[in-house]
This record gives C-alpha cells, sequence and structure tokens, in this order.
C-alpha cells in the first residue's frame, strides 16, 4: 500500500486538518518504506534472479557452496548458471517422489532443453544416468564433471549408480528407431564419463 492508501483510510472529519495528516505520515512513512524494502528483497533472493552474493546467500540456505570439489578439475568456483542449477537440483531433491517418471520431471526443470538425461533401471539395485545434447554440440566438460561427480544425482535409498554416459544422438541401438535410438547408419555409441 501506498502512503495516499492509508491516508484515504482516515475519516472525514479528520482530513481537513493538517497537524493530524502530518503526525500520520510521519508515523507510517517508515513502515512503507520498510515494506517497499522487503518487496525488493524478495526478489533478490528468488532462485530464478538472484546473482552473485544473493545465490551465494541461497546456496548457505539450501547447504551448497559455490566452490565444488570436481575431481578432474578440482576446486572450482561456479558460475551463477552453473550454481542455479545445483541449488534447483539440491532442492528438488528433497521433494522427489522416488519414482523414474518424477525424475525425469525433475531433471526438465533443471536442466531443460537442449540436455536429454536418460535414467537406466539395470533391475538388480543398480542404475546407469546419460546426459546428453539434442543440439548436437558438445557437453561442456566441467558438466560432464559436475554430474558424474553426484551433483544432479536422483536415487533411491540403497540402489547403487553403475556410471554416467554420453555421446552423440542418436544412439546405437537395435530394434529401435527413433530421434533417441537408431541402428548401424546413424546411431553412436556411448562414452563413460
Amino acid at each position: 500500500m501506498t502512503l495516499d492508501d492509508y491516508l484515504n483510510l482516515i475519516p472525514s472529519g479528520n482530513r481537513q486538518k493538517p497537524s493530524f495528516l502530518a503526525a500520520i505520515t510521519a508515523f507510517i512513512k517508515p513502515f512503507i518504506d520498510e515494506q517497499a524494502t522487503l518487496n525488493v528483497m524478495s526478489d533478490k533472493f528468488d532462485i530464478d534472479t538472484a546473482e552473485g552474493q544473493q545465490l551465494d546467500i541461497l546456496g548457505q540456505w539450501v547447504g551448497i557452496g559455490r566452490r565444488v570439489f570436481v575431481p578432474v578439475y578440482g576446486d572450482v568456483l561456479l558460475a551463477d548458471e552453473q550454481y542455479r542449477q545445483i541449488l534447483y537440483a539440491k532442492i528438488v531433491r528433497n521433494s522427489w517422489s522416488g519414482t523414474i517418471a518424477d525424475a525425469y520431471t525433475i531433471f526438465d526443470i533443471v536442466f531443460g532443453a537442449p540436455y536429454k538425461i536418460i535414467i537406466i533401471d539395470n533391475q538388480d539395485m543398480s542404475m546407469l544416468f546419460g546426459i546428453f545434447r539434442t543440439d548436437g554440440t558438445p557437453i561442456d566438460p566441467l558438466m560432464q564433471a559436475l554430474f558424474s561427480g553426484g551433483y544432479f544425482d536422483l536415487r533411491p535409498s540403497g540402489v547403487l549408480i553403475t556410471g554416467y554416459i554420453t555421446g552423440d544422438l542418436p544412439l546405437f541401438g537395435l530394434d529401435y528407431d527413433d530421434s533417441f535410438i537408431s541402428g548401424f547408419d546413424a546411431g553412436h555409441l556411448v562414452e563413460y564419463i
């Protein structure tokens, strides 16, 4: 609400008294300024729009720092977009139902286009993750390292992750042909990361 909204609530008998209006204005102006400040702060700490220090504070709330250890690179200070993805993954992991269908929904939220994530259930309490790009460009090595480092893992308790794969699409496969799996002429072999 603005100052005028509050002043319009004053009964008509007191609206003509300048001293009364000045006293009310002096009293409520700090509260209006505080409301405006709080409205701006909520925007600054929205995970979709936060940058820099605000994103670091969100990371403290979530429990992941911007500096992460990646096996190939050592300690890495993540850029805002990569850090935001890791924060998203941690947040949605806490609300995951444990199903593969829900995991695909979460990966779509965290990664979106052009990434394609696959989950292969080995039916022996183990699973395999795959990360691919649908636009034909290779996956950034840092993103591969973050993925294989377990920062985006969604797995039920007691289930072992046996590996991570990547490659060019379509993948090589027999008796199946679509935009993701194809045969001898077009299919590519996967590589483990």
